[in-house]
Order: C-alpha cells, then structure tokens, then sequence
C-alpha cells in the first residue's frame, strides 16, 4: 500500500497542473478598433524632507528644513472597441517602461474576447494583451 500512495501522488499532482496550465477556451468576436490613448494617472505622492543645522559661533543651534513633493504615476494604454450593438473601454497598465502595448491601427477589425472584467485582444504579431474594461455601453437603436 505505500508503495502506491508515491504514484497516486504524482498522479494528482501532474493532473493538476495540467488542468491549471490549460488554456481557457474563449468566445472570440471582432470589433473596430476606434481610438487609443496612453494616459498617465497619479498613483501615490512621495514627500522629501531635508533638514540642515549648524551651530554658531555663539554655541547657538539654527536649522533650516525643506520639503518636497513629487508626484508619481501610473501609464495606461486605453482602448476603445466598437461592434455591431457595443462599444467597449479598456484600459491596459503599461506595468515597467518597457510594457508594449497591443500592436494594432486605429481603424481596423480587432479580435477580442470578454471574461468578467477582462477585455483580451490579439493584436497584428499574434499577441494576446488583456485589458480590464472600464466602461461598456450598448449602441442606440435608432
């Protein structure tokens, strides 16, 4: 019997991975791409203190302190996604400098997939970029 729990074990274990590595099958659809823009928005506010003191002639203690605040940021890559009967905002974060975004050219049809809050788009090179989606409206029917 203990010779077998090893192998039941590995068994699992490889099972699981499997199922966790396998690719989620997607509802693929295609829109036109109507517009991106790489914005910037405050993400936190770091404050440098500087302080300097020296004592005189007379023994007496004098300081002087300056404060600074910078201002740091977040870039994102905002895409708009028209269809037949939505249109679609998502926002992708450029996480490091060297984030690409989706290769792809206002005006053309794009191909993309929705799950839950995620807009996933595969740009001209083949590459899958996600995106979570700000804003969805439906069209008029006018």
């Amino acid at each position: 019997m203990q010779t077998r729990l090893p192998f039941v074990v590995t068994v699992v274990l490889i099972v699981c991975f499997a199922a966790a590595g396998a690719p989620q099958a997607r509802n693929w659809q295609h829109g036109t791409l109507v517009s991106m823009e790489k914005i910037q928005e405050p993400s936190s506010t770091t404050t440098t203190k500087h302080t300097q003191g020296k004592v005189n002639d007379s023994g007496k203690y004098s300081q002087n302190s300056t404060t600074a605040q910078t201002t740091d940021y977040d870039n994102f890559m905002v895409y708009t996604i028209d269809t037949a009967d939505k249109t679609f905002v998502a926002k992708q974060r450029l996480t490091f400098p060297w984030t690409k975004s989706a290769n792809v050219n206002i005006g053309d049809k794009v191909k993309f997939a929705i799950q839950k809050d995620k807009i996933y788009l595969v740009d001209d090179d083949e590459k899958e970029i996600s995106a979570k989606i700000v804003k969805a409206a439906l069209k008029s029917t006018q």
